[in-house]
């Protein structure tokens, strides 16, 4: 009696993952191909052509250009806007800090955006991360059910430390599932 209850349990448990596998299935979501390596995917990530290398300006420098040397410099556009456009690069330099100010937004748009000249770390997409955190608590929660309370082994006898276990599992998987709605950020975004 005790060994059918063990491969009902199991037979439950494999059902629930072959469940999961098809829900988090790479073919169904738009871009993923399960083939790759996790090298692969960061790799791919990395938009082509792109120079990691910031535009090094020559100096001496030759060619007609304007200096502005003074005390304070203060640009301040009435009715409009300011611009600033260049053929290589803009460079803004401080000893101090750099101040980025907007009643609205402040929108970096870029093929490759790198937060630190050596950043080589991808960002996480959090709607994304999300829903995987979220379906991977969903499974720890249905664990409980799954196991129905009884988990035997080979000879048959109850084991209830594994119930035990389980359901703290689950409850740490609680935790982390309330945790996640506030983990997403209403102020920072990125594709």
């Amino acid at each position: 009696m005790g060994i059918r209850r063990g491969k009902k349990a199991y037979k439950k448990v494999k059902k629930e993952i072959e469940k999961i596998n098809t829900q988090l299935d790479p073919g169904q979501i738009p871009g993923a191909d399960a083939s790759l390596t996790g090298e692969q995917i960061f790799e791919d990530n990395k938009p082509a052509n792109i120079k990691d290398v910031p535009y090094t300006p020559s100096f001496p420098y030759t060619g007609r250009q304007i200096i502005i040397d003074s005390g304070r410099v203060h640009l301040n556009a009435k009715d409009d806007f300011i611009i600033l456009a260049s053929k290589k690069s803009i460079a803004l330099s401080a000893v101090g800090s750099v101040n980025i100010d907007s009643d609205s937004s402040f929108v970096v748009n870029s093929n490759q955006v790198k937060l630190g000249i050596s950043a080589t770390e991808p960002l996480v997409k959090g709607n994304k991360l999300l829903i995987g955190m979220n379906a991977f608590t969903q499974i720890l929660q249905a664990l409980p059910n799954v196991i129905n309370g009884q988990v035997y082994d080979s000879a048959g006898g109850a084991i209830p430390e594994i119930v035990e276990i389980v359901g703290a599992i689950a409850k740490a998987a609680k935790v982390l599932e309330v945790s996640l709605k506030d983990s997403l950020s209403t102020k920072n975004f990125t594709e």
